[in-house]
């Protein structure tokens, strides 16, 4: 039995807010409008944009195959097109063949253009020079870290390059192509114009949540305006049919939750498993036909149901070796002809399952590169581990994070010895208590549920708080029970209290194993849930137990 504990000193739900995020509840429920001229860069972008569209110059979006770069594409070509650009295509990099972002083999008959990077081009500083020694003039719309070498682009937006010097710093590359967008929409007008601006709005909406970007400031307003479209029948109507339709794909009311749990991994799923999948998602995002829309959304659909296969199968197979290192403070481990674009999932759930950081890899017997991801786990720093061992790699790099890396599979003991070694001397250790921030009683589960809906949207930097609910007494049944199984194979539980009910996935077993008590003490969220109409409050159980 897995301890619980209490994390912080919160005696209030303000009080963990304010801990939380920096700001008070007032200051995140409100946060300061950004202008998009105060961002360095972005009015240079504008009138470098202007030109070319009056120069009838050809425009060369380059994106990125996640989700973030996918709907950043997409903002871009929205915004191109109310300009009335003559001449404009996109290019995303083929995921195995490419790898990230702008490379010279992308734009090697790229001319006399203007080529805009979104979500890259930080680290591109040779294909940029490279670009521009073909007489290209260059725009990047990049919110990665900037490297040892800062691209020569004729215009560079990455609020990381000069930090102090920006408003907000953030935006993923979503964003930022929504305010360079935002800038360049105050001259237009019309009823065209408004459906562009809808759109443009969802799609960088789906890129923050997406991109795990943080809940906070500018973030919140661009996240917020997009889920009240989304679920404003009279609004949704103004997006392309392509995107109308990816959104059908969840069922509403729309939160940052169906974003991040259902349309976020149907947006990155072909470009997982497909090599040019990504730029598939970007001509469908933009389909004005709603007949290919219905039926590329439901490929979409089907697609990502068989990345969750391939997940569900790979976890099993990789299972018996993570538990191997069970003693180890990190799992650094891999297997033979695992999908490269599944491996990033992979690790995470490790590192979710095992409760620390994990390092996935990939390879293919015979050959001399394995490729590998990485996940954190309880807030330890990737990125100065990642230095350590880069010597070993052929390249690689991350953040605190997260990482990727690719390897000769030789070095796979060596990596993971000095893995190991780094995380003893920082004194870091696998923790397998449950950790809850508030203590609330049964009768207090409905005020919190209203109140927390006033703090949403909830992600990074703005944390859903986990709570302790202690004595829920549950309703027996005609058959005598208090627990309803749920699931295919019956792996989840569902309680009936008075003005709630308790859900707990893949803990079905564990509560009758324990008696099937009909009283009982949850750590879990509360929150309101709908369901054909009829809202009731909810608690999503973490860990259940015999009520003290």
């Amino acid at each position: 039995m897995r301890e619980w504990r209490k994390s912080g000193d919160y005696s209030s739900l303000e009080e963990f807010i304010r801990e939380k995020t920096g700001v008070s509840p007032e200051e995140l429920i409100t946060p300061p409008k950004i202008n998009p001229a105060a961002i360095p860069g972005l009015c240079h972008a504008a009138r470098l944009i202007e030109q070319s569209v009056a120069a009838k110059t050809p425009i060369v979006i380059v994106g990125d195959y996640d989700a973030d770069g996918i709907t950043s594409t997409a903002i871009i070509l929205h915004l191109l097109m109310a300009l009335g650009a003559a001449s404009i295509r996109y290019a995303i990099p083929k995921r195995f063949t490419d790898g990230y972002g702008l490379s010279e083999k992308m734009i090697s008959n790229v001319h006399d253009s203007l080529i805009v990077t979104v979500d890259n081009g930080i680290a591109a500083a040779e294909a940029i020079e490279a670009a521009q020694q073909q007489n290209n003039r260059v725009i990047v719309l990049d919110h990665h870290l900037p490297q040892e070498i800062i691209p020569s682009a004729d215009v560079l937006v990455d609020p990381h390059v000069e930090p102090d010097k920006n408003p907000f710093t953030g935006y993923c590359g979503a964003g930022l192509s929504y305010k360079l967008a935002e800038l360049m929409f105050q001259k237009l007008e019309g009823k065209e114009a408004e459906k562009q601006w809808a759109n443009i709005t969802v799609l960088a909406c789906l890129g923050t949540i997406a991109d795990v970007m943080p809940m906070l400031g500018d973030n919140r307003r661009i996240v917020k305006d997009g889920l009240h479209i989304m679920n404003d029948e009279a609004a949704l109507q103004m997006l392309t049919p392509g995107l109308q339709q990816v959104i059908l794909l969840a069922d509403g009311p729309y939160t940052e939750d169906t974003i991040k749990y259902k349309l976020a991994p149907i947006l990155n799923a072909c470009g997982r498993l497909y090599n040019a999948g990504s730029s598939a998602v970007v001509r469908q995002l933009m389909d004005k036909s709603r007949l290919t829309a219905v039926q590329n959304a439901v490929q979409m659909k089907y697609i990502n149901d068989r990345r969750k296969e391939l997940v569900a199968k790979w976890m099993a197979a990789i299972k018996p070796v993570c538990d191997k290192w069970i003693d180890s403070p990190i799992i650094v481990t891999g297997g033979y002809n695992i999908p490269e674009g599944i491996i990033g999932i992979l690790a995470g759930q490790v590192a979710k399952d095992y409760r620390r950081p994990a390092i996935i890899f990939t390879m293919k017997k015979g050959e001399p590169h394995a490729k590998g991801s990485a996940r954190s786990y309880g807030g330890f720093d990737f990125s100065k581990m990642i230095e350590q061992i880069l010597p070993l790699c052929e390249n690689g790099g991350g953040h605190a994070g997260a990482a990727g890396l690719t390897i000769n599979p030789t070095n796979l003991g060596k990596i993971r010895k000095m893995c190991v070694e780094y995380m003893e001397a920082s004194g870091f250790k696998a923790d397998e208590s449950i950790y809850y921030d508030l203590e609330v009683a049964p009768t207090e589960c409905e005020g919190i549920s209203t109140e927390l809906v006033k703090y949403a949207p909830y992600g990074e930097g703005n944390p859903m708080p986990v709570f302790l609910v202690k004595g829920i007494h549950c309703h027996t049944r005609r058959d005598g029970r208090c627990y309803i199984r749920m699931g295919m194979d019956e792996s989840h539980i569902k309680l009936l209290s008075d003005g709630l009910s308790v859900v707990a996935f893949g803990l079905a077993e564990e509560y009758i194993q324990m008696g099937a008590p009909s009283t009982v003490d949850v750590i879990g969220d509360i929150s309101e849930n709908e369901f054909r109409g009829v809202k009731s409050v909810q608690v999503l159980a973490e860990d259940i137990r015999i009520a003290e």
